[in-house]
C-alpha cells in the first residue's frame, strides 16, 4: 500500500513540474500582457458633405496573398480568411451575396461557398458486403484563399485640397473548378469594409520589424500596406479592364493598362496643386 502511495506521489509532482515548465516557456514567449489591440478602436473617417467631393473615382483592384509584401495576410497564427470565417459565424459581419451589400448568405451557406463533394465507399460492419456511400463535403480553408479583390473609390477633397481613398468592400477569391475542370478565380461573397473594421481593429497581424508593434488588419489596409493592381476603373461600358476588346488576349497589356490608370490616380492630386 506505501509502495502504491508514492507512486501516485510521484507521478502528481511529475506532472506539477511538467505544467510549470510548461507555463515558464510560454512566459518567455509573452513576457507582458498583450492588452494594447484589443483595446483599440477604429479612427472614425472625418464627414465627407457632397458638395467638398471635387472628383471621385471608382477603383477595383486584386491584392494577391503570395506577393512579398502581403505575406502577413497568411500568417499562420492568424490568416486573414480564418478570421473572416470565425466573424461570420459569430455574427459580427456579413458574407453579402453582390458588391451593393444589399443581401446576405446564411452564415451556414456562407461557409460552404466553393466547396466540392466527393462519393467515398465505407464499411458499416465486419461484413464485406456491408458497403454504404457516404458523401463527404471538402470546404474551403483559408490556404484556398490567394487574392482579395478591393472595390474603393478615390476622393479628392476641394475642402482640404488632398486626396484619399475610401474602401467600401472586400472580396476574398477562390479558384472555383468543377469536375477538376478550373474556371478562375471567383468572389466567395462580399464584405462591407465598415463592418470589417470593427473586427480588423482588434486583430493582429505579422509586424516584420518589430513584434512589440504588432499591426492590425485595419492598419494594413488603412495605412495602404500591401501591394495590389488595378482591375477596373469607372468607364461607360461597366467593364475589366481584361473584359475590354483592345485587351481581351493579351493579359500583359491589361496589367500594364492597369498601372497606367493607377499613375494617373497618383497624379490627379499632384496636377490640382500645380493648377
Amino acid at each position: 500500500m506505501k509502495r502504491f502511495l508514492l507512486l501516485i506521489t510521484a507521478i502528481i509532482i511529475m506532472e506539477s513540474l511538467m505544467a510549470q515548465a510548461s507555463t515558464i516557456q510560454s512566459d518567455q514567449k509573452n513576457i507582458y500582457v498583450r492588452q494594447a489591440v484589443a483595446e483599440r478602436n477604429p479612427v472614425p473617417w472625418p464627414p465627407l458633405p457632397e458638395r467638398d467631393v471635387f472628383i471621385c473615382k471608382y477603383v477595383e483592384r486584386m491584392i494577391d496573398t503570395r506577393e512579398k509584401m502581403n505575406l502577413a495576410m497568411r500568417w499562420p497564427q492568424q490568416p486573414l480568411m480564418d478570421v473572416i470565417y470565425k466573424a461570420i459565424a459569430d455574427g459580427k459581419i456579413h458574407a453579402y451575396t453582390s458588391p451593393l451589400l444589399d443581401s446576405a448568405y446564411s452564415p451556414e451557406y456562407a461557409r460552404l461557398i466553393g466547396s466540392t463533394y466527393v462519393t467515398v465507399r465505407q464499411q458499416r460492419s465486419a461484413d464485406e458486403d456491408d458497403i454504404e456511400e457516404v458523401e463527404v463535403t471538402n470546404t474551403l480553408t483559408a490556404a484556398d484563399f490567394k487574392k482579395f479583390k478591393v472595390m474603393e473609390n478615390w476622393i479628392f477633397d476641394r475642402n482640404t485640397g488632398e486626396q484619399y481613398t475610401r474602401i467600401y468592400a472586400i472580396a476574398p477569391m477562390y479558384e472555383m473548378t468543377i469536375s477538376g475542370v478550373a474556371l478562375g478565380t471567383q468572389p466567395a461573397f462580399y464584405l462591407s469594409y465598415q463592418e470589417c473594421r470593427k473586427l480588423f481593429v482588434n486583430t493582429e497581424i505579422f509586424n516584420r520589424q518589430n513584434d512589440a508593434g504588432r499591426l492590425t488588419y485595419d492598419d494594413f489596409f488603412e495605412q495602404r500596406l500591401f501591394s495590389s493592381y488595378i482591375l477596373k476603373t469607372s468607364n461607360v461600358f461597366d467593364l475589366a479592364i481584361r473584359d475590354m476588346e483592345e485587351f481581351q488576349l493579351d493579359g500583359v497589356e491589361a496589367l500594364i493598362e492597369g498601372n497606367y490608370q493607377n499613375d494617373a490616380l497618383f497624379n490627379t492630386e499632384h496636377d490640382m496643386w500645380e493648377n
